[in-house]
């Protein structure tokens, strides 16, 4: 179970070099600011799994929908000036890996607070996902009015 919560804490680790380096890699400040955002976001994460492993909080419950608009576009590039959107698709792409994460391990457990943690996390990946998506349908289709 340790080696789980240790994982998730690399994770979130991961998802918040990520989301620097895609901040670093955009030129549109708006977009810098929002993907800064979701590195801190992901720093919180990592610190709710921390106090979780040490009895300290409980996750957030509540649910979410699985499918999305990013499942119909492919991957971009991670290059070294990405685009506003190309930034938010690969964000939403790293998100559903994350979910995907959580709810596979989940399998493994039949029940308790194991899997309930696992699905749990996988709930905080989706609702960012979720966000995350929002930036990227705003910034690959903006009105025209």
């Amino acid at each position: 179970w340790n080696v789980i919560l240790a994982r998730a804490i690399v994770n979130e680790e991961s998802a918040a070099a990520f989301y620097r380096q895609a901040a670093d890699r955009v030129s549109d400040p708006v977009t810098r600011d929002a993907l800064e955002g979701l590195m801190r976001d992901e720093i919180e994460h990592k610190r709710l799994i921390e106090e979780f492993r040490s009895g300290a909080h409980a996750l957030p419950e509540g649910s979410t929908s699985g499918g999305s608009l990013v499942e119909s576009f492919g991957t971009p590039d991670f290059t070294a000036d990405l685009s506003p959107p190309d930034a938010f698709l690969l964000a939403a792409k790293k998100e559903k890996s994350s979910v995907e994460f959580y709810e596979n391990w989940a399998r493994l457990y039949p029940g308790g607070p194991e899997r309930d943690l696992l699905l749990s996390l996988a709930e905080v990946e989706r609702r960012h996902k979720l966000k995350v998506e929002e930036m990227f349908t705003n910034a690959a289709f903006p009105e025209v009015w």
